[in-house]
């Protein structure tokens, strides 16, 4: 019984000092083009193929 109250308080405090928050910093802000809800269609390589060449030419330009 005490092994495991010992364990239970070491991971207790493993979990409290790993818990830190994190905040996320902008590096560089690219515009990109409004999410399209693919629905039911089943197409994901299309949408994905439109994307990327959407991101392409944005970056080129």
């Amino acid at each position: 019984m005490k092994t495991h109250f010992i364990t239970i308080a070491l991971m207790s405090f493993a979990f409290s000092v790993s818990a830190q928050k994190y905040e996320f910093q902008t590096i560089k802000d690219i515009d990109a083009e409004p999410v399209i809800s693919q629905g039911n269609t089943g197409t994901c390589w299309s949408f994905s193929s439109t994307s990327f060449l959407e991101a392409e030419i944005t970056r080129t330009t």
